[in-house]
């Protein structure tokens, strides 16, 4: 996956987190940075891909969406920085997982599915479980 820079904070190497009681599945837990309690969520989860193991989960990710509001995101590698004209993304391909296309701006270098933080986090799975 891809993420526009927009909603890229920072990257933290992922040394510890703290489950959360009555989370839903994708919700590995919850994570401290710069003094902030952040979700950790693991996409792979969200999108319905088979995980491969928390041993492979090494970063997250902290981004961000409108309204301020932040993220973590689990992640076991963080391979490069890309400039991309948005011109040069391709429709999404159909996926064989829950992912609903809005969450997708594109495709481009083949693999790299480009991702819409904002649309991810104003889903209702994302919003209604910390009621």
């Amino acid at each position: 996956y891809a993420l526009p820079m927009q909603f890229v904070l920072e990257v933290q190497s992922l040394e510890r987190y703290s489950p959360v009681p009555g989370a839903p599945d994708f919700v590995r837990g919850a994570v401290q940075c710069r003094g902030t309690i952040l979700s950790l969520v693991d996409l792979g989860r969200l999108f319905g891909v088979v995980e491969s193991g928390l041993a492979d989960v090494h970063y997250y990710i902290v981004a961000e969406g409108g309204g301020g509001r932040r993220v973590a995101l689990a992640t076991g590698t963080v391979e490069d920085i890309d400039r991309v004209a948005v011109d040069r993304l391709r429709p999404p391909p159909a996926l064989r997982t829950e992912v609903p296309e809005e969450w997708i701006q594109g495709v481009y270098d083949d693999n790299r599915i480009v991702l819409d933080l904002e649309r991810i986090l104003q889903d209702e799975r994302m919003v209604t479980w910390r009621k």
